[in-house]
């Protein structure tokens, strides 16, 4: 097994460290996808060269440090690239339905690919933006990761996000754990229709450098009538 991707207890013991409880076949098939990333990095380039060799720590267990601060059914994944942090919150998230969304079809039809070899019921794919789901949205949560700064994170998420719903804005900091990490912010003023609810800096075991996370919750409309 490649060194940087570690047995399924292992995977279970540092997910429980971030409050994430796993059963063994959740971790076996969280691995699963981190072979699968490693085999189609060859052809697609979905990770840094240099991240390979800590793929488990910067990628997969970053994505699964934000299964506490999940609410809903109905979840989406903006900018998910690979996969990220969706199909590792998916495979946590077995009674919660995940739309995996990117602009790159490529990415899109391996995201497809992958989540139908590792069985996942509960994840759609779609390629296109936040509007393309216009139709259908109401998300309860929308989590991006790396994606844009806050504030822009907001624009490109808000009309997905359901009154009362939230976004989860993932952002590696600039320092280690114990160099006073900076965390994201709203670069701009915080939009009328929007609250932010909670800063956090999280820890990922065996990765010095945390990362930021911003909670920004859509108020509800004064009037029941707005939209």
């Amino acid at each position: 097994m490649p060194e940087h991707l570690p047995d399924a207890a292992t995977v279970r013991r540092d997910a429980a460290t971030m409050g994430v409880a796993l059963t063994e076949d959740q971790a076996r098939r969280i691995i699963e996808f981190g072979h699968h990333l490693v085999h189609w990095n060859r052809a697609f380039n979905l990770i840094s060269r240099r991240d390979l060799d800590r793929l488990y720590v910067r990628h997969l267990l970053d994505s699964l440090s934000v299964v506490p601060f999940l609410q809903g059914a109905r979840i989406m994944d903006l900018g998910t690239g690979a996969g990220l942090p969706g199909i590792p919150l998916a495979i946590a998230c077995a009674t919660r339905a995940f739309t995996l969304i990117d602009r790159s079809e490529r990415k899109i039809r391996l995201v497809r690919r992958v989540a139908r070899q590792l069985g996942l019921e509960n994840v759609e794919a779609v390629c296109g933006d936040a509007a393309t789901l216009a139709p259908r949205a109401g998300y309860d949560v929308v989590v991006t990761r790396a994606v844009a700064a806050p504030a822009q994170a907001w624009r490109m998420a808000r009309a997905a996000i359901a009154p009362g719903g939230r976004l989860l804005v993932m952002a590696w900091s600039q320092c280690g754990a114990a160099g006073g990490a900076t965390e994201p912010v709203l670069e701009d003023a915080c939009p009328e229709d929007a609250r932010i609810a909670e800063r956090h800096i999280v820890a990922i075991p065996g990765l010095a450098r945390t990362h930021g996370l911003l909670v920004v919750e859509r108020k509800p409309p004064s009037n029941p009538t707005d939209h």
